[in-house]
């Protein structure tokens, strides 16, 4: 009965082994979810914005190929605006062989009536310029502590360096009464995002890549655990959306698919309003996070010496 059971349970984990290895990480989804935002104006309602994230080109899956299956995907859905929160992944970009215009020539295939719109996230920064060449070449404006008007001056678009390789540049954050949308790699920056901003959005976690059940991921690059881990969160009238994102930095997903994100917003009412949304798995440190303050802390001693 013993020899059974260790049998199953080897069968088993050659299974979940399998999924998360070959068949989750090429296990693309589209999600629309839309959305009720404070500070939005009614005349904004109905806009579409799709979220591409974390596309760390050259790592496990991600090719050429994948790239245009992507690129395509998100072009079916016809969203007025475009925006990729960061990591495209300068290093391996250089490491994969792959020129900078082949990949841009896949990128700049996509296309919104707005315009579409990048940040760098914390992979994007060395080598220098590689991402920032690749999105000039891509026809896709890149937002560095800057903001950007839609829609006859209706409209905000705001960008920020990524906040592991710079401090908050609080300067960029203005309210001028118009709707406005704030790019940020990492979702850490919420508890400081100015209530004025109707909504976040950012990559960078992945979702955790791996996700157990019940327990989540113990692997959110986040200080905060698996709070801002993935998907749609509300705190304290801040609205922030989460994409795990469409590649991976490990080679594995479980119960995480790689996404494309469309949102819809509209107008928040009184009949809709959230305050809060529940706090997402059971962990509320990252293991990830935990080891990377211990690398910090060794490095910086080390520097002192």
């Amino acid at each position: 009965m013993k020899k059974i059971f260790v049998i199953i349970l080897l069968i088993l984990v050659a299974l979940v082994f399998y999924d998360a290895k070959y068949l989750e990480p090429n296990s693309l989804v589209v999600k629309n979810e839309t959305l009720n935002l404070p500070h939005w104006s009614k005349s904004l309602d109905g806009l579409r914005v799709g979220v591409v994230s974390d596309i760390h080109f050259g790592y496990g899956v991600m090719n050429l190929n994948k790239l245009k299956t992507i690129v395509d995907k998100v072009n079916d859905q016809s969203p007025d605006i475009i925006v990729l929160p960061g990591d495209f992944d300068a290093e391996a970009i250089s490491a994969s062989g792959v020129s900078l215009d082949d990949i841009s020539d896949i990128l700049s295939e996509l296309k919104a009536p707005l315009g579409v719109f990048a940040i760098k996230g914390n992979h994007d920064y060395e080598p220098k310029n590689v991402v920032y060449e690749l999105l000039k070449k891509s026809n896709i404006k890149l937002l560095s502590d800057k903001s950007i008007y839609l829609i006859n001056g209706t409209l905000k678009l705001t960008g920020i360096q990524d906040i592991w390789h710079y401090y908050l540049n609080t300067d960029v954050f203005y309210n001028d009464g118009v709707p406005t949308i704030l790019l940020s790699h990492n979702p850490d920056v919420l508890p400081k995002v100015p209530d004025y901003v109707s909504l976040t959005l950012s990559g960078h976690t992945h979702g955790g890549e791996v996700i157990f059940p019940v327990i989540g991921s113990l692997t959110v690059p986040s200080k905060y655990g698996q709070k801002y881990a993935k998907g749609y969160v509300v705190e304290n009238g801040k609205h922030l959306y989460v994409t795990s994102g469409v590649g991976t930095l490990s080679g594995f997903r479980l119960c995480n698919p790689p996404e494309i994100v469309i949102l819809t917003l509209n107008s928040q009412t009184e009949d809709n309003k959230i305050e809060n949304t529940p706090t997402k798995g059971l962990i509320n440190r990252s293991f990830h996070y935990e080891m990377r303050m211990l690398v910090d802390k060794f490095q910086s001693k080390k520097d002192k010496k």
